[in-house]
């Protein structure tokens, strides 16, 4: 008997830039495939569905979708080269959205990526800053809390996260707990848990995760990236040198971070 499909929305928050599209497509492509090789290394038999909505464009879930007989299971939100704190209508409207759907619908699960983490926490009330010291880019080391030991399964108390951001969220919203920080990046990630049970969760389970970093990224989008910028003049030359020397480094995210995703959404086979 086959496995039942996962739903999920994929909020597209930007275009890749011509380099990593030539390569490797949209990032509904790259966020499929990045699931795909987590599941497959799951060993598990789920499959899924991944529909993009491009919310730059006004984009959204249809209401049925939401509320209908058969709703997404979960709605993940892309990274972006915006910066989240901006007042631009559609991020206006997204960090709304997505206010709205963890207080309205909150059987459906939300996973944010970066840009994503950034606007699950400016919907939760907290803001988003230029961080004063710099930027986090390729492969980065974080250390996590208990909680994130928990969430990852990582007892080592540390994950390996590709990064690429100069924003970040200096504090962390009422009612969600930190995963891991680093030392430019107290933010790291975050969960929210159910406080109380229903026929679609029990209390203790996740209803929200958010990582800063980028699972969904390879070593090779990493330099496509870091070549752009420094060639645009968005990254100093210290930060592409480093940048650089971390690109080609192992990272945890078709492991444990989405092994945790997916264990989110439920699957953990």
């Amino acid at each position: 008997m086959a496995e039942p499909t996962l739903r999920l929305a994929l909020l597209v928050c930007d275009t890749p830039i011509p380099q990593v599209r030539e390569k490797y497509g949209t990032y509904n492509e790259i966020f499929h495939e990045w699931l795909r090789k987590s599941l497959q290394a799951m060993g598990s038999p789920n499959n899924f569905i991944l529909d993009p909505y491009d919310v730059v464009q006004g984009q959204y879930p249809s209401n049925d979708k939401l509320h209908g007989p058969d709703p997404y299971h979960g709605v993940i939100i892309t990274g972006s080269a915006a910066n989240a704190f901006e007042t631009f209508p559609w991020i206006e409207s997204l960090a709304k959205f997505v206010a709205n759907l963890m207080s309205d619908v909150p059987s459906i699960k939300i996973i944010g990526i970066c840009f994503g983490h950034q606007i699950v926490s400016r919907a939760a009330g907290v803001q988003v800053i230029r961080n004063p010291l710099g930027w986090e880019a390729a492969t980065t080391q974080i250390q996590l809390t208990d909680e994130g030991k928990r969430v990852f399964g990582l007892d080592s108390g540390v994950m390996d996260i590709i990064e690429m951001h100069r924003d970040h969220v200096p504090v962390i919203p009422e009612n969600f707990t930190l995963l891991g920080s680093t030392a430019v990046s107290q933010n790291q990630g975050m969960v929210k848990r159910y406080t109380t049970s229903s026929q679609q969760w029990k209390a203790g389970e996740i209803h929200v995760l958010t990582v800063q970093g980028h699972p969904e990224f390879s070593p090779d989008i990493v330099n496509l990236v870091v070549d752009a910028r420094e060639k645009s003049g968005a990254m100093d030359a210290e930060t592409v040198k480093t940048a650089r020397e971390k690109a080609n480094k192992r990272d945890d995210g078709v492991g444990p971070i989405g092994k945790a995703v997916f264990a989110v959404l439920g699957v953990t086979n």
